[in-house]
């Protein structure tokens, strides 16, 4: 059976949502259907057509870059017109054409996942694509019979799937659980150069707005004398990032009373080494574009305690393990207190990586998408949301949620 999974980014461009979207593949590729990305071809460099761990991915250049997004009427007529060899299509929100395959091929099995809402710029232009994107987004959902959500949390305050919690089917996002942690570091050390005497506040991911780095150095510029001891080290993508990079002006704002260090790609083969250097990991996030942070997962499994913000699903992994503390959105302050708790006490934040993937269901992430493709693909209606719904126990998920708030 084929299965055409649509988003607008995929890998080689690195996010959490591409990082996402590559593991429900690879979830429904082990089931032996045939999975086909389609995807905007967002850089030059990038081939019409490759094959990733047996995934098919299906490029498509565009006429014009708007904000965040391009203009591909390639991308389009293949959500209207080319859709009709699969079994199974899973649209990937936000994409501001999610309404299309609902228009053209409303005699197909349509599954979403939606990731999150979007949050562009305050220009003209940024305000009606995000109107379009809104309008499109909410077409799609109001016309599907269910929806995979990251949680429930994030659902409940979107601003697209809220009217349709009975139909939503919240999965943690598939995460590789290799991660494990490592005592000796010294190759990640070594690499960057990094003193081994100093403690260490990690961060990775796209050095752009919504990841709120703005906030973490004005925390860490206000509390200089405590951070004196402590190197922040900023990983991730500041060169090709979708809306652009904010590296430079975050560059103007560090004191030099602070040590901050921009470290860009970490290999994979040092990552676990990168995690398990640090003293904590901090993702201050301040937008809706946030659902989730895969990466804070990450840190937690190599034994790295997490601050995180207030916001709805990314405020998640933490409410349920309680490995670190939460913080206000956009609050210096209140991000500057969350992390001198955890660092002040760090004996009460420690925590077992199998007892954190049981906790966040990271043992069944794979088996919860396969159980529910394979019931979608099977029935539909009514009959596929109760049976699957009792088969993932959806309840206990929720109990667990609770009780960690």
């Amino acid at each position: 059976m084929k299965v055409a999974v649509l988003v607008n980014y995929f890998f080689p461009y690195m996010s959490g949502l591409t990082e996402y979207v590559y593991q429900l593949c690879a979830a429904m590729h082990q089931m032996g259907l045939k999975v086909e990305v389609h995807c905007w071809r967002n850089s030059p460099d990038m081939s019409d057509f490759e094959n990733i761990d047996g995934i098919e991915v299906h490029r498509y250049g565009g006429l014009l870059n708007l904000d965040k997004g391009i203009i591909s009427p390639r991308y389009m007529s293949k959500l209207m017109f080319g859709l009709g060899k699969y079994d199974l299509i899973i649209p990937v929100m936000p994409m501001a054409e999610a309404a299309l395959p609902y228009l053209f091929n409303s005699n197909k099995k349509i599954l979403p996942a939606y990731v999150c809402d979007i949050q562009l710029g305050k220009s003209f232009v940024s305000r009606v694509i995000e109107f379009f994107s809104y309008s499109s987004m909410r077409f799609a959902a109001n016309h599907s019979k269910a929806i995979i959500a990251l949680s429930d949390d994030y659902a409940q305050s979107s601003l697209v799937v809220a009217k349709h919690l009975r139909r939503i089917i919240p999965i943690a996002p598939p995460i590789r659980v290799e991660q494990r942690r490592h005592e000796v570091f010294i190759d990640f050390l070594e690499r960057y150069q990094l003193d081994p005497g100093r403690k260490r506040i990690g961060f990775l991911g796209r050095i752009v707005t919504e990841k709120g780095l703005d906030i973490l150095i004005d925390a860490a510029n206000r509390n200089a004398e405590y951070f004196q001891n402590y190197d922040f080290l900023l990983a991730g993508n500041s060169q090709t990032v979708a809306g652009g990079s904010v590296k430079s002006i975050l560059e103007r704002m560090i004191s030099k009373k602070i040590s901050v260090r921009f470290l860009d790609f970490i290999p994979h083969s040092l990552m676990n080494q990168f995690y398990s250097s640090l003293d904590l990991f901090v993702m201050p996030s301040t937008m809706r574009l946030e659902a989730y942070g895969i990466v804070q997962v990450e840190a937690m499994l190599c034994g790295t305690p997490v601050v995180t913000t207030q916001l709805a699903g990314v405020r998640e992994p933490v409410m349920i393990t309680r490995f670190g503390e939460l913080c206000e959105p956009r609050n210096p302050t209140s991000l500057f207190n969350a992390m001198h708790h955890v660092l002040e006490n760090k004996i009460n934040y420690q925590l077992d990586r199998h007892d954190i993937i049981a906790k966040l269901g990271l043992d069944r992430s794979y088996s919860n998408v396969q159980k529910v493709v394979g019931d979608f693909l099977a029935q539909s209606g009514n009959a596929f949301l109760n049976a699957s719904t009792e088969d993932i126990s959806l309840d206990k998920m929720k109990l667990s949620r609770n009780e960690g708030r």
